[in-house]
């Protein structure tokens, strides 16, 4: 778990510029993988606003054991310390 999360309770509180803008703050998009110009999902709730990622569009080019999926979207570089932070986090679920 990550210190921000203790600390806030898993909330942040952020403000909305004057032009309707929200910031989400730089651990946050380093913690998710969030890429300067990245879409996200918005969706209205009746408890409030939900922003995600929304799911990677991806393609398979290729037949049989030449075929590779291939991601039609900007992805985020993956460091080996976020791949092995998910490997535990798989490994600890099970």
């Amino acid at each position: 778990m990550k210190w921000h999360r203790l600390w806030y309770g898993g909330a942040m509180r952020v403000s909305i510029d004057k032009a309707g803008r929200v910031v989400i703050p730089k651990r946050v998009r380093d913690e998710l993988g969030l890429l300067p110009g990245q879409d996200l999902e918005l969706n209205t709730r009746s408890d409030g606003i939900h922003i995600s990622v929304p799911p990677l569009r991806v393609r398979i080019i290729g037949e049989g054991r030449d075929s590779r999926l291939v991601a039609d979207d900007q992805v985020p570089h993956l460091s080996d310390e976020t791949i092995r932070a998910t490997l535990e986090a798989v490994r600890d679920r099970r």
